[in-house]
């Protein structure tokens, strides 16, 4: 078993160096000896240890940064399309309020829901944008931390991801039991009112 682990470790070295532009014959460069046969052997083994390490931690950065690229680009396209329907459902709901107080009926829920609903919106894109500013900051900073850093900035990435669904799911629930049960109570006062 430590003979694979070993093999898998000189092939992910013997990789890493050709990715990063080394020639197979310049995988170790060596001075001319100083003190006895391997002098400056160690000072090599050190500076290629460096030059690997340097090389992993680039790649490892660079895949972080592509990965939370790629889910603010995602996140970013949620957030246009749940605006665009709650700012939908609020206009209509202007529309109706507007119309039904111009026949006469009672808007007042309507008036209560539309207040709410712009309260719950306002909120929605607040606490996005406090998501979007520490995604950044995480991808900003994804180099330059260390893993702990970058974990404990991941958490508070997802939690606040978290507060951003939950808003999202608190509109979708208070348009379903609010603002739609105001709408038919509303259409039960224009058919008592057509009907008396």
């Amino acid at each position: 078993m430590k003979t694979k682990v070993s093999l898998v470790v000189l092939a992910f070295l013997f990789v890493t160096l050709l990715s990063c532009g080394y020639a197979k014959a310049r995988i170790i460069e060596v001075d001319p000896p100083r003190n006895g046969l391997f002098g400056n052997l160690g000072e090599s083994i050190d500076n290629l240890g460096r030059r690997v390490s340097d090389a992993v931690h680039a790649q490892i950065c660079a895949s972080i940064k592509t990965k939370i690229s790629t889910k603010a680009i995602w996140i970013a396209g949620m957030k246009t399309s749940h605006l665009s329907r709650y700012k939908a459902i609020r206009d209509k709901l202007n529309r109706v309020i507007e119309e039904a107080g111009d026949n006469g009926y009672d808007t007042s829920q309507l008036e209560y829901d539309r207040d709410t609903l712009n309260i719950k919106i306002n909120t929605f894109e607040r606490d996005y944008n406090s998501f979007k500013s520490k995604i950044d900051e995480a991808k900003n900073g994804a180099c330059d931390n260390t893993n702990d850093q970058n974990r404990n900035k991941m958490r508070e990435v997802r939690a606040l991801m978290r507060t951003v669904r939950e808003d999202a799911k608190d509109i979708r629930d208070f348009y379903t039991d609010e603002i739609k049960v105001d709408m038919r109570v509303l259409k039960q006062q224009r058919y008592k009112k057509e009907n008396e």
